[in-house]
């Protein structure tokens, strides 16, 4: 979650270009090792049914996070299943007490 925030910081004061620059770890993962992990971080217990419309869809991801790195000066410190356990925690902290407005 603080990785996230402090890319959005650095490129908010550095960058100044229409193209995308990616947040994130430059690991890559298989989409179904990353469906397992989310199923095993958010504790669901149901059925994943993957879509045949696209057999031929994308079987792993690796973002280009080269551009972040020289462009902002952003590495991320969490690996993926660190980082995303912390945002999921934090977004469900959030979602069953939200906070109250003073």
């Amino acid at each position: 979650m603080e990785d996230g925030a402090e890319g959005i910081v650095l490129a908010a004061e550095r960058y100044d270009d229409p193209e995308p620059v990616n947040l994130g770890t430059g690991e890559e993962i298989r989409m179904k090792e990353l469906v397992q992990k989310f199923r095993d971080l958010v504790g669901y217990q149901g059925q994943v049914v993957w879509g045949r419309s696209q057999p031929e869809g994308q079987p792993r991801r690796r973002l280009d996070v080269e551009p972040a790195r020289n462009k902002l000066g952003f590495r991320a410190r969490a690996g993926f299943e660190e980082g995303s356990r912390g945002s999921i925690e934090w977004y469900q902290r959030r979602m069953v007490q939200p906070e109250c407005p003073k």
